[in-house]
């Protein structure tokens, strides 16, 4: 059985003539999971509780329809050095964050399906989509100009600006579209007046 401690970590009493078993563990500081490897029926694991439906609670209480809850950072760390992925919230921002504390590094984060890796961002941010993927890779529906589905910044960038027309926006303003015959519109012409042209696919300038 579980108890809940003071020190914020599993507490299990061995319930007499049954053996409970505790495999891959080691001894740890208050809050994380308490026992000597293969021990059986420990005397306490001091900081987390175990529901009676399987639920485990570490500093915190369980979460309803969560089958783990953790209060503060969850680290997967590699078996050869402390590399690691942390997974917790700050409660400003939910974070996903690869690090490590000594004797490892940061290394790239990579988000797999069907076991194929799909994206890899790098330590230095830049994130590259598998060339596997046979589908769109990235797709944004945005139609607005001040809130670009692709920004380079605020108010600038590619907007969906119709069936297969490819909007550039420019200070929150469509200023060009391209469409799918390769005509390109282009919006208020800088130059004296205003006016549009259309850009055909031979290079012909027209009005809309």
């Amino acid at each position: 059985m579980a108890l809940l401690s003071s020190l914020g970590g599993i507490g299990y009493v061995g319930i007499p003539g049954v053996a409970t078993t505790i495999l891959g563990t080691s001894v740890s500081a208050p809050g994380g999971l308490n026992g000597t490897l293969g021990a059986t029926t420990p005397a306490s694991i001091a900081g987390t509780t175990l529901t009676t439906t399987g639920a485990v609670a570490i500093g915190t209480a369980a979460l309803a329809a969560r089958n783990l809850t953790v209060l503060g950072r969850g680290a997967f760390v590699a078996p050869a050095n402390d590399s690691q992925v942390m997974i917790y919230s700050d409660g400003v921002t939910n974070q996903i964050s690869s690090t490590y504390n000594s004797t490892g590094a940061f290394l790239p984060l990579s988000f797999r399906t069907a076991d194929v890796e799909r994206l890899s961002i790098a330590v230095s941010g830049a994130a590259t989509f598998s060339s596997t993927l046979s589908a769109t890779q990235l797709t944004s529906t945005s139609s607005s100009a001040s809130l670009p589905g692709f920004a380079v910044s605020a108010g600038n960038g590619l907007v969906n600006s119709g069936t297969n027309i490819l909007g550039f926006a420019t200070n929150s303003a469509v200023g060009m579209t391209l469409d799918a015959s390769g005509n390109l519109k282009i919006a208020s012409l800088a130059g004296t007046g205003t006016r549009t042209v259309v850009v055909s696919a031979d290079g012909t300038l027209s009005a809309p």
